[in-house]
C-alpha cells in the first residue's frame, strides 16, 4: 500500500473478544481490508465488483465487495494487486 497508494490512511477496524481487529485502508472512504486466516491472507476491497479484472483473481459475489486470496509470499500477486488497489483508489475519488 505504501508503494501504491502512499495518500491512504492507514486504521485498525473491528476487534470483539471474538474476532481481533484488521487493517483498513482509507481514502475518502475505506478501500481495502487485510485479513489473516490460517491459511491465507485476504485483500477485500470495497467496490471490487465494479473493478475491470484482466487477471481473474477477483472473488465473491456480492454487489460491491470483491476479494483476492494469497496462500504465501512466493505467490503473492504484485502486478495484479497494484491493478486493483489503483481501481479502488480511482472508484473512490470519483
Amino acid at each position: 500500500m505504501a508503494r501504491v497508494a502512499p495518500e491512504a490512511s492507514f486504521r485498525m477496524r473491528g476487534g470483539t473478544e471474538t474476532y481481533y481487529s484488521v487493517p483498513v485502508f482509507k481514502m475518502n472512504r475505506d478501500i481495502v481490508a487485510i485479513s489473516p486466516t490460517k491459511t491465507c491472507v485476504t485483500f477485500s476491497f470495497t467496490r471490487g465488483a465494479h473493478f475491470d479484472d484482466p487477471f481473474g483473481m477477483l472473488r465473491g459475489s456480492g454487489k460491491h465487495s470483491r476479494t483476492v486470496q494469497v496462500k504465501t509470499m512466493e505467490k503473492y500477486p504484485e502486478e495484479p494487486l497494484r491493478h486493483y488497489i489503483r481501481q479502488a483508489i480511482e472508484l473512490d475519488m470519483s
